[in-house]
């Protein structure tokens, strides 16, 4: 999380105001965190800044009341202007290679796309 939140921090500095959608992928809930400065940064930022957490291996039967799967298998159930995004990465390959997949088949060109695989 920490390179994304840098790059809002950043921006939210700059005074941009486009509309964010913050996606952060985890396996449990115990995983989860910096709630408080996301809380923050939306409070700040200019534009909309939604941000989902989402939890791909938390027990069915937790108080988790989110969203649960992987993060690129909720990139389609938004409708945004795709052609004109652009995507801020980081994660393990598998995920990025994943999401670069997803956004490709979006529309989303590639030169739009940057990441940061953690190997």
């Amino acid at each position: 999380m920490a390179p994304i939140l840098s790059l809002l921090e950043q921006a939210s500095w700059a005074g941009e105001n486009r509309d964010v959608i913050f996606l952060f992928g985890a396996r449990e809930q115990k995983d989860l965190y910096a709630a408080e400065s996301i809380a923050k940064l939306q409070q700040a930022w200019r534009g909309s800044l939604e941000f989902v957490q989402v939890l791909s291996n938390e027990s069915a039967n937790s108080s988790w009341q989110g969203k649960r799967g992987f993060v690129t298998d909720l990139l389609p159930s938004y409708a945004i202007d795709w052609a004109n995004t652009q995507a801020y990465l980081c994660g393990p390959p598998a995920m990025i290679d994943a999401a670069i997949e997803q956004f490709a088949k979006l529309g989303v060109s590639e030169e739009n796309i940057r990441f940061d695989k953690f190997e």
